[in-house]
């Protein structure tokens, strides 16, 4: 099952460890503190029981959200294309445009191409 790994971690040392961890399972690095990947039931209680043992009693918050293909197709994502981003989001925009297409390219939603307006991009489920 897709799964979404999501954490507001202040310390730096404990948020690198969390992230390594993430990518140890096989997640993609989609957003500043947010994963992204396929984790069957065992590999998620399993990823759940070593990020618990890592924060320990320190502060922080992490949220593992299981999400079915079903409800993974009704996806929202906007785009904005970077010659219509502020100067001060530049730097946002080109840390994260190396996803021309959705990190979530293994799942049947369908990302836009980067045109010069922003675009919402949506794919209904189809009932069948």
């Amino acid at each position: 099952m897709k799964t979404f790994v999501i954490y507001d971690i202040t310390e730096d040392r404990l948020r690198n460890k969390v992230f390594q961890t993430c990518k140890d399972y096989g997640l993609t690095h989609i957003q500043y503190s947010a994963f992204f990947g396929e984790l069957n039931h065992n590999r998620r209680e399993e990823l759940y029981r070593r990020l618990k043992r890592t924060i320990g009693k320190k502060e922080g918050k992490i949220i593992i959200v299981p999400v079915c293909d079903k409800d993974l197709r009704l996806l929202l994502e906007i785009c904005v294309p970077e010659g219509s981003v502020s100067r001060s989001s530049r730097y946002l925009y080109k840390k994260f445009s190396r996803y021309e297409t959705s990190p979530l390219k293994n799942t049947s939603f369908k990302a836009a191409a980067l045109t010069s307006t922003p675009q919402v991009v949506r794919q209904t489920h189809r009932r069948g």
